[in-house]
């Protein structure tokens, strides 16, 4: 800068002729004195020693000329500072504490005196300002401040704990942190904390470190970074970091919480191993519906890569008609998260990246980390297994048809057979000796068997192409009816009917007569040896499910050949035993499969027999029963 024409003021300079005591006279005071630089009152640098150069890391050459606030001062403290320049200059001298940056963004504190120099002659005023690092000072008075105010909490901590404060200076660390990283206390107290860095990561850290205090603010563990910490010998190891400000007597540090996640990272990778060895596609999803993970049949399955799946809503993969009902869907299971297996019931589908849908299956399964509760979604593709089922399904439907058809034509020529035997018989009369008799009575007893057979036949195939209209019915009320309506069957005979308090459930009201209908003729026709026959209708509950039975003391079966039972013509027993078709089980058992339930039985020779099949209640509504 100029005054009234004279030379530049330039960085103070020895002269050549300085002899060797009196330079090094000179360092001697500039170690004492510290960083000493001489300014305008505005703050525009004058002279700037050997010490100050050394603490801020600029050169005389590149700091006089400059002002003062732009070197070393922070945006932020920079009013406080032209404060006490002017104080000095007002009132000749003021002393005041304060941040500094240096040349490469790092800061420290400093303890600082301004003091008015009035030059001889028409100079104008300039002020001296003499600075000294005091930062570990401040750090070791703050910490002292930090014990007597929480005594014994640090040391109490599980994770390793890290004061820092706004130059990078470690200020305080407790045992946790020496057992981590290795190093004694007094080799980390005002140290900065790139020491616990790993070495290729040192040079950027300050800048990060920076940027923290300029908007301080809690950051949670958890973050999504990949962390590192150094230990004193080397190695390295990942860590999670939680970040929180903390200010004592007006100054801001950072506090921070350091968990090594060495174990985790190796049970994540453990975790990963599994899902990539799983059938099925696996995707694991956050409360607010975010993909965290995916194995590698998740992307072969829906078409994405890892990358852009990972972090995006789940709904990409749901079809867009359903994708409004998804949300809530989700809510409901993660106010009440529980196991829920494959094979619900639902009918789901997905959605590939090239938009095609396809059916799935999938199981939930809720998972409790320490970054909140998740969800683990098994997804597997049941394409073929649909087809097939539809294949089955149509199959199925022409065996009904064809069934339902011959069934329908055979009954009028057995009723023909029937009929004209009869006539025969009557016209013959007398004229026909024994054994034509005997042949015409065959006749009809073949035609009348082989109508009930048309008749159970019509009965399985109306089973299997009748659509089930479920409603409300007790069924009390039910076997009641049954029973009235075979009274034909057991007249004369002497029966105990036990029937208990039976449920109220949701079933087709034909179908379930005509179910109860088949068991309970079985069982008067099956007790018809005994003097006195028992038969009982009752309920019970059987893991966890409602069982209804119908239970005989009749002449039973051998159980090695229960597998026979519900098959279409099987027969335990011969014709001219017991007479029947070996179709009335059959149509029980497709009867209670269509109702969601399952059927079974249990026998010993001439010891009765108990037919169980399970049941659904309906939920309670305050309906009643049909």
């Amino acid at each position: 800068m100029t005054d009234g024409g004279k030379p530049p003021v330039t960085a103070r300079a020895r002269p050549a002729s300085m002899g060797r005591a009196q330079q090094v006279a000179s360092d001697v005071r500039d170690e004492l004195l510290g960083a000493l630089v001489v300014t305008t009152v505005d703050g525009v640098v004058v002279s700037w020693n050997e010490a100050a150069a050394a603490l801020f890391g600029y050169s005389a050459d590149e700091a006089v000329g400059n002002s003062i606030l732009d070197l070393t001062i922070p945006l932020e403290d920079r009013d406080a500072t032209r404060h006490w320049l002017r104080v000095a200059a007002s009132e000749g001298n003021a002393t005041f504490e304060g941040r500094r940056r240096r040349k490469d963004g790092s800061t420290l504190f400093a303890a600082a005196t301004a003091k008015l120099l009035r030059p001889n002659g028409e100079n104008e005023p300039l002020v001296v300002l003499n600075d000294r690092d005091v930062t570990s000072l401040k750090s070791q008075r703050e910490a002292e401040i930090l014990q007597t105010r929480f005594p014994g909490v640090l040391e109490a901590a599980p994770d390793a704990i890290v004061l820092v404060d706004d130059s990078g200076a470690m200020v305080l660390v407790n045992s946790a942190t020496e057992r981590l990283f290795g190093f004694a206390r007094h080799e980390l107290l005002g140290q900065p904390i790139e020491m616990l860095v790993p070495e290729r990561y040192r040079s950027k850290h300050p800048s990060h470190r920076t940027g923290y205090f300029v908007d301080p603010r809690t950051r949670p563990m958890g973050s999504g970074l990949e962390l590192s910490g150094r230990r004193k010998d080397g190695t390295e190891f990942p860590v999670e970091i939680s970040l929180s400000p903390l200010t004592i007597d007006e100054t801001t540090m950072a506090m921070a919480a350091i968990r090594d996640v060495t174990a985790r990272k190796r049970n994540e990778a453990k975790f990963r191993g599994l899902l990539e060895a799983a059938p099925d596609a696996m995707v694991i999803v956050d409360r607010d519906g975010r993909i965290a993970l995916v194995n590698s049949q998740t992307e072969q399955l829906f078409g994405y890569s890892r990358e852009e799946l990972l972090g995006q809503s789940v709904d990409v993969l749901v079809p867009h008609p359903v994708r409004d009902r998804h949300g809530s869907h989700r809510d409901k299971f993660f106010s009440d998260p529980h196991r829920r297996p494959m094979g619900s019931g639902l009918a789901l589908a997905g959605r590939r990246k090239d938009g095609s849908e396809f059916p799935v299956e999938i199981s939930l399964s809720p998972v409790q980390t320490e970054d909140g509760l998740l969800v683990t979604a098994a997804v597997r593709d049941i394409t073929y297994r649909v087809n097939v089922e539809a294949q089955l399904k149509a199959a199925n439907t022409e065996l009904e048809a064809f069934t339902y058809s011959v069934s329908h034509d055979l009954r009028a020529p057995i009723r023909q057979i029937d009929g004209f035997s009869s006539i025969l018989r009557s016209h013959l009369g007398d004229n026909l000796d024994e054994k034509g008799l005997h042949y015409l009575k065959r006749i009809q007893e073949g035609s009348k068997h082989m109508g009930r057979l048309v008749d159970d036949l019509l009965n399985l195939s109306r089973v299997g192409r009748t659509d089930v209209r479920p409603r409300l019915i007790s069924l009390n009320s039910v076997v009641r009816d049954v029973i009235s309506d075979l009274q034909s069957e057991y007249a004369g005979r002497e029966i105990e009917w036990r029937i208990e308090s039976l449920p109220t459930v949701e079933y087709d009201p034909g179908l379930i007569k005509l179910a109860f209908t088949n068991l309970l003729s079985n069982a008067v026709k099956y007790t018809r040896l005994r003097t006195s026959a028992l038969i009982e209708v009752a309920q019970i509950t059987q893991h966890g499910r409602l069982v209804v039975y119908v239970r005989d003391n009749g002449v039973g079966f051998d159980m090695k050949y229960a597998d026979k039972l519900f098959g279409v013509f099987q027969r335990l027993h011969r014709p001219d035993e017991f007479e029947g078709a070996g179709v009335g089980l059959a149509t029980v058992q497709r009867i209670v499969r269509k109702h969601g339930g399952e059927i079974w039985a249990d026998a010993e020779p001439d010891n009765g027999a108990t037919f169980y099949f399970s049941v659904r209640q309906p939920p309670a509504t305050g309906a009643g029963p049909a």
